[in-house]
């Protein structure tokens, strides 16, 4: 989920760009001119404080910003409450990962890298 917090009007605003049905192709998204059956890119024009929901798999990218405004946006993703210790197991311990974990609280451990518990 997305929430414009400021108006994205044209293109010139960099607005997020999304390839429709794309969640559908079982692939990354390409480099250069998506496309999946016949869809292009479709920008998402908005005004502050609208809302947009679209599947995460869905190909998406921010547009580049040749306005003379700054484009801001919220975005909310949702899953499963054993997502993120499935997300980070794989993780490359980073210098920051390592910085959070060091210290903190045994239950944030189990969150963050532990083994997924399906809740």
């Amino acid at each position: 989920m997305q929430v414009a917090l400021t108006d994205i009007e044209n293109q010139e605003d960099g607005p997020t760009e999304i390839v429709p049905g794309s969640h559908y192709s079982g692939r990354l998204t390409p480099n250069d001119n998506p496309t999946f059956e016949g869809q292009g890119v479709k920008p998402i024009f908005c005004q502050a404080g609208d809302i947009y929901l679209f599947n995460h798999q869905t190909w998406h990218r921010g547009a580049p910003n040749t306005g003379t405004k700054t484009r801001y946006l919220m975005q909310l993703q949702y899953g499963r409450g054993d997502s993120l210790a499935f997300r980070c197991q794989g993780a490359e311990k980073t210098p920051a990962l390592l910085k959070v974990l060091e210290g903190a609280d045994p239950k944030l451990k189990q969150v963050m890298i532990g083994p997924a518990q399906y809740v």
